[in-house]
């Protein structure tokens, strides 16, 4: 398996829960990036990058990448975030 597989079949479960429909409903086109794991991948590492750019603290970290869209306007437009954390017991 790829890179972004997992995370790229997780959107398409989410967008395929929310639209009832196998394809990507066409007034949501511009998410495309989210459900290719080619056009996710560099968007993934920058917001890796982002996030790892502004981790201070010494040691191990564990990052998490929420990938989101908000409905609730007639575009919704995608957002990458990444969550950092120390992992306990390493220094």
């Amino acid at each position: 398996m790829g890179k972004y597989v997992r995370a790229v079949t997780s959107t398409k479960l989410m967008l395929q829960a929310e639209h009832a429909g196998d394809a990507l409903p066409a007034h949501l086109h511009h998410l495309a990036p989210l459900v290719d794991a080619a056009q996710l991948e560099p968007l993934v590492a920058s917001c890796l990058r982002t996030g790892m750019q502004r981790f201070t603290a010494d040691g191990e970290v564990k990052l998490t990448v929420l990938v989101t869209w908000d409905n609730t306007v007639r575009t919704p437009t995608p957002t990458l975030g990444a969550r950092k954390a120390p992992i306990s017991g390493h220094s």
